[in-house]
């Protein structure tokens, strides 16, 4: 497993929230499954067009959306998404 590291920050960005949170998003790295679910949602399509799509079940649609908000720190999925595109991490 590779280990990535950042240079250190200031004082003043060690103590920003929002640069703490785009520090921990540089270092994120997105499975496929979890790009596709991440893609679709940015897309529009429902937490069951998700499911069908990709032939699972809409309950692990959510678990893998919750698991994304966990690590990103995401509030829910509209903070999820702007904060995956503003990182470059889907389009």
């Amino acid at each position: 497993m590779a280990v990535y590291a950042l240079p250190a920050p200031t004082i003043a960005e060690a103590l920003d929230p929002a640069f703490r949170a785009r520090q921990r998003l540089e270092l994120i790295r997105l499975s496929p499954r979890e790009r596709q679910v991440a893609e679709m949602l940015a897309a529009g399509r429902t937490i069951d067009e998700i499911g069908e799509s990709l032939g699972i079940g809409r309950r692990w649609v959510g678990r893998i959306t919750r698991n994304l908000c966990g690590r990103t720190g995401a509030a829910n999925r509209t903070h999820l998404i702007a904060e995956l595109i503003r990182a470059g991490k889907i389009r």
